[in-house]
C-alpha cells in the first residue's frame, strides 16, 4: 500500500491543500462563510474526483469491490440511523451536504469510505500486524470524527437530539472503521496510492482549523 509519490499524486496533493485552505479562509471570514456553506456539495464531489483519478492502473480489481461495499454499508448504516436512532444515536442531516437519499446526503457514504481509505493506509504505515492495523484504523476514524462533531454541528451539516452528541456514536465509528478495515485485508485489497492519506490529513486539518477559528 505504500510506494513513492508520483508527480500527478503530488500535483493531487497539492490541488487538495489549495481548496481545503481557500476553504479554511473561506468559512473564518464572515462574509463568504454562507458561499463556503453552498459549495461544500461541490467541493466534496472535486475533491473525492481528485483522489479518484490518481488510483488507476494502481489497485487491484478487488479495491473497487471494497470501496463498493463500503460505500454502501456505510450509507445504509446512515439511512438506518438517521430513521430509528440505533446505530449513532438520535440525529438529522441539514442541507448543507447537498441531495440526500432516505433522508442522507449521497456524498455521505462516498466521504466515510475515502476517510476509511485514508485510516486504513495510515495504520498500514504505523504496524502491519492484522490484528493493530484494524484497531489503528477504527481510532482514526473515531479520532477524525471527535473533531469533525462539533464543527458539522455548528455548520449545520446536522444536528443531534438533545444537542449532545452520544457516546454510542463514537462507538460505532470504531466498529464500522475496525470492521473495513478487516474486510480490507481479507479481500487482499492492494492500493500503491498516498492520496487517500493526505485526504484523510487535509481535512483532519481542515476541521481542526476550523473548530479553533470559529
Amino acid at each position: 500500500m505504500e510506494g513513492k509519490i508520483y508527480l500527478k499524486e503530488k500535483s493531487v496533493i497539492i490541488l487538495l491543500m489549495l481548496i481545503f485552505l481557500v476553504g479554511i479562509i473561506g468559512h473564518t471570514i464572515s462574509l463568504t462563510r454562507e458561499t463556503m456553506l453552498h459549495l461544500t456539495p461541490f467541493t466534496l464531489i472535486i475533491t473525492s474526483l481528485a483522489v479518484f483519478i490518481t488510483f488507476f492502473n494502481r489497485v487491484n480489481k478487488n479495491f473497487y469491490y471494497w470501496f463498493v461495499i463500503t460505500f454502501a454499508l456505510t450509507f445504509i448504516l446512515e439511512a438506518i440511523g438517521v430513521k430509528t436512532g440505533l446505530i449513532f444515536g438520535s440525529y438529522n442531516y441539514g442541507n448543507v451536504l447537498g441531495p440526500k437519499l432516505l433522508d442522507v446526503p449521497f456524498l455521505i457514504g462516498i466521504n466515510w469510505a475515502l476517510i476509511i481509505l485514508g485510516a486504513t493506509i495510515i495504520a498500514a504505515s504505523i504496524s502491519k500486524n492484522k490484528i493493530l492495523l484494524p484497531l489503528i484504523t477504527g481510532l482514526l476514524a473515531v479520532t477524525f470524527d471527535l473533531v469533525l462533531e462539533p464543527v458539522a454541528i455548528g455548520l449545520n451539516y446536522w444536528s443531534w437530539a438533545g444537542g449532545d452528541v452520544p457516546i454510542q456514536n463514537y462507538v460505532a465509528w470504531f466498529v464500522i472503521g475496525t470492521l473495513s478495515a478487516i474486510l480490507f485485508l481479507l479481500m487482499k485489497v492492494k492500493i500503491n496510492d498516498e492520496v487517500p492519506k493526505y485526504y484523510f490529513l487535509l481535512q483532519f486539518l481542515f476541521f481542526i482549523a476550523l473548530y479553533l477559528i470559529l
